[in-house]
């Protein structure tokens, strides 16, 4: 996980490529019984799906993505449009973990990790949110998001603030959904 810490975008691709063909070639002595996601970056979305294909063709199951993406394009952006639908239509399972952020804001993992630690959580919140109350589940209803040691004592009230307050404010929400967002998450979130 700490790879997805490194500025170096070249290099992190390139360790990251290392891993998903080590992970792919261990997975496949008992491809029956080994389940192997890979790892990948989002700077660049045309080579995310090109290297998302190649795992996939490896064997591998999923992949594990940032737990949230740089603040200034979330991932409801429409940049990232071609890498949900690589995804949805090759069956890979996107996984969210903690410490994977590329947010901006993890410093204080190194100087409090006290506070750092109890807040988390918040990156995958986020992210859920995103993905649901953008509408990036309902355009890809066959996308499959795992979060993967978020804990989940937080996630019942999450689910019901999203529902309660889209009920309320629908009307000014820039996204109009078919579902309540908790069904999104019932849908498509493990």
């Amino acid at each position: 996980m700490q790879l997805y810490a490194l500025d170096d975008g070249a290099f992190r691709a390139a360790c990251f490529r290392a891993f998903n063909d080590w992970a792919a070639e261990y997975c496949s002595a008992h491809p029956k019984r080994l389940f192997g996601i890979g790892l990948l970056a989002l700077d660049d979305i045309e080579e995310a799906v090109l290297e998302l294909k190649r795992i996939a063709d490896k064997g591998l199951k999923g992949a594990m993505i940032w737990a949230e993406p740089p603040e200034d394009r979330p991932y409801s952006h429409a940049d990232y449009a071609p890498f949900w639908s690589a995804a949805q239509d090759l069956d890979m399972k996107l996984s969210l973990h903690s410490l994977t952020s590329r947010r901006g804001d993890n410093g204080a993992l190194r100087t409090d990790i006290v506070y750092a630690g109890a807040m988390l959580y918040q990156e995958v919140a986020r992210t859920i949110a995103d993905l649901i109350l953008h509408g990036v589940l309902e355009r890809h209803p066959n996308l499959e998001i795992v979060s993967a040691e978020n804990e989940v004592a937080w996630l019942p009230f999450h689910l019901w603030r999203m529902d309660m307050l889209y009920e309320k404010l629908y009307p000014v929400s820039p996204v109009k959904l078919e579902m309540k967002p908790s069904d999104y998450f019932k849908r498509q979130v493990y």
